[in-house]
């Protein structure tokens, strides 16, 4: 029963945290509705499928489904110095560990890609004030960002560039002529004559 307080303990300074994070929400990202529906389905759901009557078991059950369902309810977006995700209670998501972050707008909504060569990328999506969004991407200090179109032209011409340079080296590699062995012998013995100490 300790182990179970324990990670009662654990889960509920985990979700303060993860609450205080809310708070420093500049923008939020869109969050589509239903989840608010499915999550607290879902984890009545999972408590009633597996109640046991076991005090010990069920406590953790319903500890997991909370823990399921605060999760769900959390929003995620932009905060002032950081990515405001899920888990991003420390200084693992701020602007600074990104190597660029790019945005697209399309017809309804603006998509933020943080890119990260260590982690990957993920996307967040902003349905409102998506000007605004904007401006605040652009006036970051110290994180390169880019419209995402910009981002791909920069990509296909890299990648254009190392075409060329392959085509070319294997070019130099086919015209390359092959020595003699003449000529080998005559280099080599050109060699001995330039590294051969001077007599004084």
């Amino acid at each position: 029963m300790i182990e179970t307080v324990a990670i009662a303990l654990f889960v509920f300074a985990l979700l303060v945290m993860e609450f205080n994070q809310q708070r420093r929400l500049k923008f939020a990202a869109h969050t589509p509705r239903v989840k608010y529906v499915v999550a607290p389905l879902l984890s009545l759901g999972l408590v009633a499928m597996f109640w046991t009557g076991d005090v010990r078991v069920d406590a953790r059950l319903i500890i997991l489904a909370v823990l399921l369902c605060s999760v769900a309810m959390l929003r995620q977006g932009l905060g002032d110095d950081k990515v405001v995700t899920y888990g991003s209670v420390l200084a693992a998501s701020n602007y600074a560990r990104y190597d660029l972050i790019t945005y697209e707008a399309q017809a309804a909504r603006l998509i933020v890609t943080f890119r990260s060569k260590k982690s990957g990328s993920y996307s967040l999506f902003f349905t409102e004030k998506q000007p605004e969004v904007i401006k605040f991407l652009k006036h970051l200090v110290g994180v390169q960002t880019m419209p995402e179109a910009e981002y791909e032209r920069q990509q296909a011409d890299k990648q254009k560039r190392e075409v060329n340079f392959n085509r070319e080296a294997v070019q130099v590699i086919r015209n390359r002529r092959r020595k003699s062995v003449k000529e080998i012998l005559h280099d080599s013995a050109q060699n001995k004559a330039k590294t051969a100490p001077k007599k004084s």
